[in-house]
Order: C-alpha cells, then structure tokens, then sequence
C-alpha cells in the first residue's frame, strides 16, 4: 500500500499542560490547517496511547530528551520533528545539556525547531548527526504579540474585576516542590541512589540545594507581603508540576492570598498590577507584553540561576529593596521598561533568544517548513516491519488500559486531570473563531471536531 501525498498532509500536536501550551499549539494547528494539514492536536497521553489509529503523519514533540514516543512514530513510518518545550529560559548551558538533550533523541528527529539563535547553537553543540536546526522562533511568542492582544481580553477583564490590583507571584520550584515525590530532586547523595532511574541521570545536588533555598526564601517572602500589603490580594500561581501544599499552608493564615493555576498565564500577566518571580519563564513571557516585572534574588548564582528571566526584571535583594519597588509600581508607577540594564536585555533578548516576534508568525514559519517535509516523504509503503509495528501497539495499549484499571493510583489520575482537564469542542472552535477575529477572517473557514478520544481534536478547513 502507498501513502498518496495527501494522506501525509497530517499533523499530530500532542499537548502535556493544557494551561501552558495548547494556545499556542492551537494556533499553530490554525496556520496548518489553513495551508491543508489535517491537524490532530489534543491530550497527550491519549494521543500516545492510539499512535496507530491515526493516519500517517508527521509527528510534533515537545522536547529532545525522551525517545520512546519518536521511536514509535518512526515505526510507523511517521516524520518526527520538535522543539524543546523550556529551552527558552535554562540555568547554564552545561545544566541544559545534560538536563534536556540526548543526542541519541536528536538523532531520532527529522528537524528541530529552534525558539532563537541562542537555543539553536546551544543544540547544535551536541548535534552529531547534523539534524537540520530551523530557528523558527515558537508560537507561545506569537501569542504575546499585538496581534493577540483581543485574545485574552475577555479573561484579562475578568480577573481585573474579581482580583482589583492584585500582586502575581509565579514560582517555579517543581524541583524541590513536585507533586511527584519520586521525582523530586535531592542535594542529599543516600536520597539520590534509591530515587527513579530518571532522577539518579538527571539529579544535580549543588542545584537542587540552591533551588531548595530559593524555595524557603519565597515562602517567607509570600508571609511578608501578606502582612505588608493587606489591601491587595496576593495570588501564587505555582508551577504546572508543583505541590501546591506549602503554598496553601501559607495562604490559610492570610485573607489576601490566594493559590491558583487556572488558565493561560497570559492574562493572568495582563491583569495584574506586577509580577515576582525568580527565573521564570512567565518574566520573558511579561517582558513582552510590557508589563512590570520584579526578580527576587535574595541569593544568587551564577551557574544555578536563569539569567534571561531576572535580566528582563527589576531585581531586589531583600525584603526592603522589593517593598520600596512595590510601593511605587501600586502607585502606578512604570519602572520596568525604563530601566536602562532592562532595556539592554530586552535588546539582547530580541536578537539572540527569540526569533520573528515582528512581521512573520514564529508558527507561519514553521507550517512553511512542515509542507516542505510532507513534500519530501511522499512515497511510503505498508511493510512488513510496519504490520508488527501495529500488532505491538494494540498489545501495548491493550496492557496499559489494563495495567491503569487495575494499578492506577488517585495521584497519577489526578495528575493527568490537572494537566489536561476536560474541554470541549465548542470551546476550541470559540477559541478558533477569536484567533480569527484577530487575523481579520483568517481562520473563518477552520473548524475543530471530536477525534479519536477524549481531548483530542481534528481541525481541517
């Protein structure tokens, strides 16, 4: 059997956190579909889990470290291409590497799509293979350009209305904070060697003890500006992996703060009156929506800290230093944008770490060089190799919807949910129908239907 060009005129769009990435990755499947892809995109978990029911197509990852699901796809005769989810903001390059690249992954790829030159040459230092590198940029940026800016505006006005001017903390310490115990890294060497075989590679004990500190730093900072700013409210937004455990047990003794993750980050962003983080992606994300930004860095580092992040922000070092900035950025103040080491930054981030945040879509991009990779795979056919490939995955997934009825416990159940709760078709085509009002009637002819499973979604026009 031969695959005919247009049944390789598909795109697969897996998504782990729904709150972080499905924006974006659903207006990339919009730039797709309107140049003729029939784009699969939805939860992650079940997309992985039905691989063989899907027509032949070319497959997106989010990272360039695990293998498994590349090597499935390449089974079934899929083209497999990525970029890496968190290679925006990382700690050092070393950290990185070893973190978030395995060559033997690089190697799997037919192309990766790089967020700007800094990440490109980053990748390309363990690229042995010559895997083509594309510096496309990454539709979470397109999603914080002007063109946009209607998107969240319902959200964003909503917020303002039940918040006022409330104060966003965005923390990022899944590190020492995960839901998942398992994984918890450890500065602890006795911990280390009975923790999961993914920990033991990854661990980095100097940095889990840095990380570790951070943590305690912004817990009483959180119990500090809940005493200083009683008229404000507060809200923490931990990481999409994190417990948010302790930060509740700090929230219960104060009426002004509040712990939530509901939602796009974006017009959380928007709403509030400022944001404090320390080297988190959400500051690149709030430097360029202009928004005010403040990094606490009551420790640093120069190889455990992301310097992108707390670069683009004010900075201050203690308590006093971040309520003097808070005070005047309540007052209304605008301070970040003004600062000339911020503005040096933001130049350098501009041309160095994100690419086409003017003129071109970063996904506009990308969609150009998927339809030239559907042109050069043309021709497939149905092997022998491709059959036994079929039979392993029916075995496979036969044994894991077992394996999940019978061992599956409430936090994996959980976890899964949290990730991707429910969302219904009617909601991805009203998120369509503003991405169009945004484009001028660009996507108007675009449409999203049920698939395959729950949370999975078919959009052609």
């Amino acid at each position: 059997m031969k695959f005919s060009q247009y049944s390789l005129r598909n795109l697969i769009v897996p998504v782990e956190i729904q709150i972080r990435e499905f924006d974006a990755k659903l207006l990339l499947s919009c730039f797709a579909a309107e140049k003729g892809f029939t784009v699969f995109i939805g939860n992650k978990y079940e997309i992985h889990k039905s691989i063989d029911l899907l027509p032949p197509a070319i497959y997106l990852g989010k990272a360039l470290r695990s293998s498994s699901i590349y090597k499935l796809n390449k089974r079934f005769l899929n083209p497999v291409v990525a970029w890496d989810e968190e290679g925006l903001v990382y700690y050092s390059p070393e950290i990185y590497l070893k973190r978030r690249i395995v060559p033997e992954t690089l190697a799997l790829l037919d192309g990766v799509f790089a967020w700007g030159q800094d990440n490109a040459s980053l990748i390309n230092s363990v690229n042995h293979q010559k895997i083509p590198i594309y510096v496309t940029g990454n539709p979470r940026g397109d999603l914080l350009r002007p063109e946009f800016s209607h998107f969240f505006e319902k959200e964003t006005n909503e917020l303002k209305r039940q918040y006022s001017d409330f104060i966003l903390i965005n923390s990022n310490f899944a590190m020492v904070n995960k839901v998942r115990r398992q994984f918890v890294h450890s500065y602890s060497l006795a911990e280390v060697t009975i923790k999961n075989d993914i920990v033991r590679r990854l661990n980095e004990p100097d940095l889990a003890k840095h990380r570790q500190a951070l943590f305690q730093h912004f817990k009483d900072l959180l119990k500090f500006l809940g005493e200083q700013f009683p008229r404000h409210k507060i809200i923490i937004r931990p990481h999409p992996s994190e417990n948010h455990a302790p930060w509740q047990e700090i929230a219960n003794v104060f009426h002004n703060i509040i712990v939530l993750r509901s939602g796009n980050v974006l017009p959380w962003l928007k709403a509030c009156q400022f944001l404090i983080h320390n080297g988190c992606t959400t500051a690149v994300e709030g430097s360029m929506l202009g928004i005010e930004i403040i990094a606490y860095c009551p420790i640093a580092s120069e190889g455990f800290d992301a310097q992108l992040p707390n670069n683009l922000s004010l900075q201050a070092t203690n308590f006093s230093q971040l309520e003097a900035l808070a005070v005047q950025l309540l007052e209304g103040k605008k301070l970040t944008n003004s600062d000339p080491r911020v503005r040096e930054f933001r130049a350098i981030f501009r041309n160095d770490h994100m690419a086409n945040v003017e003129n071109r879509f970063a996904s506009e991009k990308i969609v150009e060089l998927l339809e030239i990779l559907s042109k050069n795979i043309q021709k497939r056919h149905l092997s022998w190799n491709y059959i036994k490939a079929k039979i392993r995955a029916i075995k496979t997934r036969n044994n894991q919807n077992k394996k999940h009825r019978e061992e599956d416990d409430d936090l994996d159940r959980k976890v899964r949910a949290t990730n991707f709760p429910e969302i219904s078709v009617q909601e991805v085509n009203r998120r369509i129908r503003l991405f169009s009002e945004c484009l001028n009637g660009k996507f108007d002819h675009i449409k999203a239907e049920d698939s395959i499973k729950p949370g999975v979604f078919k959009l052609s026009s």
